[in-house]
């Protein structure tokens, strides 16, 4: 979970800065108050604390689906959105004194890392906000920045949710294939056996739609979801998959909670699922990073191997209460150790700041991920830039600079 933690919220006294950025810190208090110029990476729980309807401290710079979200479920203004198109760079945003360009951070719908660059020094700052570093990814930010050459990033603000070792998470595509895999298998059991199944996938506001794609793709079935979640998976670009309100699909979506046991899972759906019932039985994916067994981590040894679909994590666990069955899946869209590791390796950042945990873990995580690259750093890396994270917790606004004009209006949200 993201830290509230005003030194990793803060952007500010980079080279050529003229207003300082605060980024998912709707919480901060005088720094806040003194700031116009706010960023929202995505729709998280974790990142939008602090935000609610009465919001009137400026803008709110954010992707498109993220303000159409903002809008629906926490009544902020539109007057108070600025949207950003996920690719597009601008140049000088509203005379911050840097380019801000956002880019997909393959997490939820409508996340974005944020990248800025400095106008008066050639320096490019990144925040990650939550994100996936897979091979997309990376290859994605290698090209822009050899199309900028830059040689590095000199800070990089960085999710540290599974900075771990131990957290050697499966690619999301390998574990999408065992979810098929898993769907197929109880799928011709069922039919086998002549018995109806419910097949439940748990979600939060935004987040594992990818599952419920694969679930509904594997069985030739649209999705079925209460009225408010049918609105948010629209607006999240899946509308293709939802069913007529009346349907009887086999597919549903449903809140985290319904999915966190198996007890859980029979006790959310024994209204309908048992002897006599519209269905026999019910089959639950509860889809998180924290569920991976030792077993499921990809051995480091085969990567080669992986990348030519040789090696699969093993099938998910399951476990079983009643008519109701289980499957825990290491799927995550937040960096496995490995990811995190390259992505630090190939951008070779002179400051990292981890935006997870305490300050114990933060503080191990930047140790854990610039060990291996520290002696590489030191050709890119003057002394002056090693700020540290302390250093950084210091609001910088240049007074003698015109205040941003508020009257002028942004791009409103559709």
């Amino acid at each position: 979970m993201a830290t509230r933690d005003a030194a990793v919220k803060l952007v500010s006294g980079l080279p050529g800065q003229r207003r300082p950025v605060i980024v998912d810190g709707f919480t901060m208090g005088a720094a806040g108050d003194r700031c116009v110029d706010w960023v929202l990476t995505h729709f998280h729980s974790d990142h939008t604390v602090g935000l609610s309807s009465s919001f009137a401290r400026g803008l709110i710079y954010c992707t498109p689906v993220t303000a159409q979200l903002i809008q629906r479920e926490l009544g902020v203004s539109a007057s108070c959105i600025y949207v950003l198109n996920l690719g597009e760079t601008h140049a000088n945003l509203r005379n911050i004194g840097l380019s801000v360009t956002f880019v997909d951070a393959h997490h939820c719908p409508g996340a974005a890392v944020v990248f800025f660059e400095t106008l008066r020094e050639h320096e490019l700052h990144v925040h990650t906000g939550d994100f996936r570093a897979d091979a997309e990814f990376l290859a994605g930010v290698r090209g822009y920045m050899a199309a900028r050459a830059y040689k590095n990033i000199a800070t990089l603000w960085l999710d540290t949710t599974y900075f771990g070792e131990k957290w050697r998470l499966p690619p999301v595509a390998d574990v999408l294939a065992c979810v098929v895999t898993a769907v197929q298998a109880v799928r011709d059991a069922a039919r086998l056996a002549g018995k109806r199944v419910l097949y439940v996938v748990g979600s939060y506001t935004v987040g594992k739609e990818r599952v419920a794609q694969v679930v509904s793709e594997a069985l030739g079935e649209k999705v079925s979801a209460e009225q408010g979640k049918r609105v948010l998976l629209s607006i999240c670009g899946y509308g293709s998959l939802l069913a007529d309100p009346q349907s009887d699909t086999c597919v549903r979506v449903c809140g985290f909670d319904k999915v966190q046991s198996p007890l859980a899972l029979r006790d959310a759906f024994q209204h309908c699922v048992g002897d006599g019932k519209q269905w026999d039985e019910v089959v639950g994916f509860k889809c998180s990073g924290w569920t991976l067994r030792k077993k499921d981590a990809p051995p480091a040894a085969t990567a080669a191997a992986r990348a030519k679909r040789a090696w699969l994590p093993p099938p998910p666990a399951a476990a079983k209460c009643g008519a109701a069955t289980l499957f825990s899946v290491p799927y995550s869209e937040h960096s496995s150790h490995d990811e995190l590791r390259a992505f630090v390796a190939a951008t070779r950042p002179a400051v990292i700041i981890p935006t997870v945990g305490s300050e114990d873990t933060r503080r191990q995580a930047r140790q854990t991920l610039l060990k291996p690259v520290q002696s590489s750093l030191r050709p890119w890396v003057s002394s002056k830039r090693r700020k540290t994270e302390s250093e950084r917790d210091v609001l910088v606004i240049v007074d003698d600079e015109p205040v941003i004009d508020l009257t002028a209006s942004p791009p409103r949200p559709s």
